[in-house]
């Protein structure tokens, strides 16, 4: 039940992205399917995805992670979460806590 909240969330919130009722439900199971990195500092965990090869697809996956990380959503351990979008996990880009 709460996974079919948060997916619903989550379609909802991409809506604001990605008008198009038909590209929701594909592109938020693509963007929460896609390979990814794990980055983890001493404040952060860093998970950067790979981005989808459609423009407008790559686009709101963008914004549905600064959406987001904007919840300045902390896990257990007191590191924050935060989601990026790129092809090299190599420059991670290393964000600081507020």
């Amino acid at each position: 039940m709460i996974f079919c909240n948060s997916r619903k969330n989550l379609a909802r919130q991409l809506f604001n992205y990605l008008p198009d009722q038909r590209d929701l439900l594909p592109v938020l199971d693509a963007t929460t399917n896609s390979k990814g990195w794990i980055k983890s500092t001493r404040e952060l965990l860093i998970v950067r995805l790979e981005p989808l090869e459609t423009p407008r697809f790559k686009d709101a996956q963008i914004q549905l992670c600064r959406h987001l990380n904007n919840q300045k959503i902390y896990l257990p351990n007191g590191k924050l979460l935060q989601y990026d979008v790129g092809d090299n996990p190599y420059d991670v880009q290393n964000k600081k806590k507020n």
